[in-house]
């Protein structure tokens, strides 16, 4: 008897092992791989659903997260600053007035990025330890290949050692180099998050080169002291000899203009200045120097006074080379104070103490003027 399973050919007998015809599956044989992953799917679905949806998520907060800001901190690290010019003006004891112009460029630009103002702090670079000696706020950046910052703020003096240095290195060095740094944020257009970036950008500013150039000129030598005020006191006549000696009267001697060469960018209001006046290592007496802030160029005068012992000066002007020179005599400024006001400003004293400063005072040509004898300018050998 025939049998009736359709997968069995009738010419064969029951006991024949069933032949499996063209594209039939032997009732006990393995399903194909598909149908298995169809059904694996069918019944995890939600874990596929899970694992994908996490690494969209995972890769959109690596985005957000650490791809955008590295790129933002890129672009602002491959910025450079420039500084144009800076004044440290209304200078007082504890703070002063701080304007900076600069020119902040940018290779690259991030479309429409928004950078927010941020407090920097300002320091020497070259300076261990790099302590802020002021903070300046800046202003809310735009996205440009090139922009003007401009910043006029009152700025307390954050670390008076460090201020101090600062200005004797602008006194004496012919560059030095001054950092700024600051942490700012940053907001993407398309994103909610605002990121921070670090802002730190190093310039070198062109010095004051120990002022370097300085000269008195159009002085006025007198061989009687000229008072300051009205002073009737009696004793003045009897102080006269001692103020010849030491030139420590209170009126003064020498009159004139000195010329105070900047090479730097800086203007410096620094107020009226009292130096201590040496010739060849003998104090003569104290200068004074009015009203001094220092421009941008090499023609910045002022007006000064001086009460000098002339007792060196006259004996100097017999004495080789100076009796041979005209009577140019070579004297060296110590700063002892510096007042702007009713301020007195250390920073200032400290860095124009340490600048040794030198000068050439033409004592033969005030003499000269005063139609004094001839052996006064003669060589004694």
């Amino acid at each position: 008897m025939a049998s009736s399973s359709p997968f069995v050919d009738e010419r064969t007998s029951v006991c024949d092992k069933p032949i499996i015809l063209p594209n039939q599956e032997a009732v006990f044989g393995r399903r194909p791989r598909w149908t298995r992953i169809m059904d694996h799917g069918r019944t995890f679905w939600w874990a596929y659903l899970i694992g994908v949806a996490s690494n969209i998520i995972l890769i959109v907060c690596m985005v957000i997260f650490v791809g955008i800001p590295n790129t933002i901190q890129g672009l602002v690290d491959q910025a450079t600053l420039t500084m144009d010019g800076f004044a440290l003006s209304d200078t007082q004891s504890d703070s002063f007035m701080l304007s900076i112009n600069a020119t902040l460029l940018s290779p690259s630009v991030a479309d429409s990025a928004q950078f927010h103002p941020f407090d920097g702090s300002v320091y020497l670079e070259d300076l261990p330890g790099h302590t802020p000696f002021a903070k300046v706020k800046f202003p809310r950046l735009r996205s440009a290949a090139v922009q003007a910052v401009n910043i006029s703020e009152f700025a307390p003096i954050e670390d008076l050692g460090a201020f101090t240095t600062f200005n004797q290195w602008l006194l004496q060095n012919d560059s030095l180099r001054v950092t700024v740094s600051g942490r700012m944020r940053v907001k993407v257009p398309g994103v909610a998050k605002k990121f921070c970036v670090d802002f730190t950008k190093t310039v070198t500013m062109p010095g004051l080169r120990r002022l370097d150039g300085l000269n008195i000129t159009q002085s006025t030598l007198a061989l009687e002291e000229e008072h300051d005020g009205d002073d009737d006191d009696d004793d003045d006549d009897d102080d006269d000899d001692d103020d010849d000696k030491d030139g420590g009267g209170g009126g003064s001697n020498l009159f004139g203009y000195i010329t105070v060469p900047n090479y730097s960018d800086a203007t410096l209001e620094i107020g009226n200045v009292a130096f201590d006046t040496f010739f060849d290592n003998m104090k003569l007496g104290v200068t004074q120097v009015y009203d001094m802030t220092l421009q941008p160029g090499m023609n910045n005068n002022f007006s000064m006074r001086a009460n000098l012992s002339r007792a060196p000066m006259l004996a100097a002007l017999q004495q080789r080379p100076y009796c041979e020179n005209g009577g140019k005599l070579p004297l060296r400024l110590v700063a002892t104070s510096v007042e702007n006001g009713d301020q007195a400003l250390s920073y200032f004293t400290s860095a124009l103490a340490t600048a040794n400063l030198t000068t050439v005072l033409d004592v033969g040509s005030g003499l000269k003027a005063l139609e004094l004898p001839p052996s006064v300018f003669q060589c004694s050998s």
